[in-house]
This record gives C-alpha cells, structure tokens and sequence, in this order.
C-alpha cells in the first residue's frame, strides 16, 4: 500500500509543469541557505565570546580526555541556570573539538581552581602552556594553582618566569611579593617586590592592594 501511494506521488511530481518544479526547486535552495546561515551565526557567536573572554610537560590528548570531556559534576554549587556554568559548558564543549584554544583552557582552568579543584585547573592551565608557553596569561595561573597545591618552588618558577617574559607586567611581582611574605616568610624580599611595583606608578586598585600588604606583613607602618 505504502508503494503504491510512493508511485502515485513519483508519477504526480513528474507530471508538474516545468514552472512548478522550478519552483519547488527554489524554496528547496532557500531553505538551505536559511539553514547553513544559521549555523554560521551560531559558530561566529561562539567565536564572539571568546574574543569578549566570556572568561608543557603534559600531553595534550591526555589533558583532553581526562579534563576537558570530563562531565561536570552535578554537584557543584553552582546553580545549573548560572551563565558561570554555561560558559563552562560552552568551553568544554569547544574544547572538545578545538584542544588547541588557550582562552578555553584558561577559563575552564580558573573555573576549576575557583572550586578547588586543583588537578583539574593544573591539566587545563598546562595544555594552554602547551601553546603558550612563555605567556603571562599561562604562567601566572599556573603559578597561582601550584601555590595553591603547596609546591611553593614550583609557583615561584612559574611568577618569576612570567616576569621575565613580560618585564612590563606588575602582576608576577605581586605574587612574588605574597608568596616570599607568606610562605617563604621572608619579609624582607617581599618588600623588595612589593616597593618595585610602587615604584612603577601603578594603577590604583594594585597601588592599594600593595600597600595593604606591606602593612599586613609589618613591613611598613600602618
């Protein structure tokens, strides 16, 4: 039964007017078109965000499989409607088919760390130094999540290498200044990281932040 009724609608499409079948033909090439664009604003407003920043010694495909596929889980605190978890979703997802993007990994990295999560932010951060491995931007989480991870030598490795790559850059001394002052406990380096940036005019924010500091750790007098 279902055949014949394919016949008949065979035969009734081939006995159409040249004019009908022109146009059937036309609303089937619009509708690709609708459809192909479509897909091109859903990829460009995936590349929008990370331009907005909607934010080694590791192989990368490990870092892939055991970090950035890893399902989230479900739970964490953070509330499934959040635009926080969102954008995790959206980077891991990202990740999946592009584990070369440095934003990506940086992102879901910081998110990570925020949970205390330290070997999952540790895998993320080390695939973006990966490609970026003389960058601010890498080094300083990196050395921030091996403070974190008590590996104190390590994260001072890592400030002081973000320093030396980006001279001009005030935030690795700052994190130097914090861990010779409260980890090392050694004062008097820390103040000599601390005054350098003061030294440079700093912006205000980092100005306040450094001052309160070297009143904390009796530096300087309150």
């Amino acid at each position: 039964m279902g055949r014949k009724k394919e016949d008949r609608n065979n035969e009734a499409l081939n006995n159409e007017s040249p004019d009908i079948v022109i146009k059937l033909s036309a609303t089937s090439f619009w509708r690709n078109i609708m459809v192909l664009s479509a897909g091109l604003v859903l990829v460009s407003a995936g590349f929008a965000s990370f331009d907005r920043g909607e934010t080694t010694d590791i192989n990368k495909t490990t870092v892939v499989e055991n970090a950035a596929v890893r399902p989230v889980n479900p739970d964490r605190t953070v509330p499934v409607s959040s635009p926080k978890l969102a954008g995790l979703e959206f980077n891991l997802e990202y990740l999946r088919l592009n584990p070369w993007n440095v934003q990506a990994h940086l992102f879901v990295g910081e998110y990570f760390l925020e949970e205390t999560d330290r070997s999952e932010a540790l895998g993320h951060f080390r695939a973006a130094a990966e490609y970026e491995p003389k960058s601010g931007r890498v080094l300083i989480p990196l050395g921030r999540t091996y403070r974190e991870m008590k590996e104190i030598d390590r994260a001072i490795e890592k400030f002081q290498a973000a320093l030396d790559a980006e001279p001009a850059n005030l935030e690795p001394l700052y994190y130097l200044g914090l861990v010779y002052g409260y980890d090392k406990k050694d004062k008097e380096k820390a103040g000599e990281f601390f005054k350098r940036i003061l030294s440079e005019n700093p912006d205000e924010p980092l100005r306040i932040a450094v001052e309160e500091e070297l009143i904390k750790l009796g530096i300087v007098d309150g």
